[in-house]
């Protein structure tokens, strides 16, 4: 119970943070109420171990008594358990990669070099992680737009300078976010960013935009799409789901 408290606590009070949990969590997988605890938040909270491996493949068992002779000696029940764990919560504005994850500590040493005994560096196996974190970058050339079907674009360009090498970088669109993330098209991106804006707007029943007049900034050669009232509140509807 106090598993459970201590975990829900911490789950609850740094949700709106980036976190490692590292450690000996003195339960296994097979704890049913800590792991329910850790599945209600499986899409901020990972688990690196289970990102890498198959746990039916390569259970990651650091407190193991089938071959561990210090885990025999602590343990009633002889229960191979996952009990350390490397636990990341990540927001939007970070994303990683794992190099490197493994069992160590795994081999014996000699306490009594007549009769070759060997004993295990300690009950629990380690783990070593290298991992490598890189913030999500906010870019004033990047945005999340809605684009004018290219039917409309000649009615567009007989406002502007169509053929400028500005309407090629920056094609007729409205704005719903901008500046946006920076996307190197990695698979963090990929599913942290891509993939719940897809599924967001598969929610979305589709509407119009009605534009009732344009307006100039003269200096930097732009012209303004300016939607009706009833657009933008549309896009206003969308841009706050």
């Amino acid at each position: 119970r106090k598993r459970c408290q201590t975990l829900e606590h911490l789950l609850q009070n740094l949700k709106t943070n980036n976190f490692m949990l590292i450690g000996d969590f003195n339960f296994g997988d097979f704890d049913l109420k800590e792991n329910d605890l850790l599945d209600k938040s499986q899409e901020e909270v990972h688990d690196l171990w289970k990102q890498i491996y198959n746990i039916d493949e390569n259970p990651g068992y650091t407190f193991d008594p089938s071959r561990n002779i210090c885990a025999q000696i602590m343990s009633d029940s002889q229960i191979n358990r996952r009990f350390d764990r490397y636990l990341l919560h990540k927001l939007n504005n970070v994303y990683y990669s794992i190099e490197h994850l493994q069992l160590v500590g795994t081999e014996t040493i000699p306490i009594d070099e007549s009769n070759e005994k060997q004993i295990n560096l300690s009950d629990h196996y380690a783990l070593q992680l290298i991992i490598d974190f890189q913030t999500r970058i906010i870019n004033h050339r990047s945005a999340l737009v809605i684009l004018p079907s290219t039917n409309h674009w000649p009615m567009i360009k007989s406002f502007c300078d169509g053929d400028g090498p500005s309407f090629v970088q920056w094609p007729p669109h409205f704005n719903l976010l901008w500046p946006f993330y920076y996307l190197n098209h990695s698979l963090d991106d990929q599913l942290d960013i891509l993939l719940p804006l897809r599924i967001l707007l598969s929610q979305i029943s589709s509407f119009q935009i009605q534009v009732d007049d344009f307006d100039t900034f003269m200096e930097n050669h732009v012209s303004f799409l300016k939607p009706n009232e009833k657009s933008t509140q549309l896009m206003k509807e969308l841009f706050e789901r």
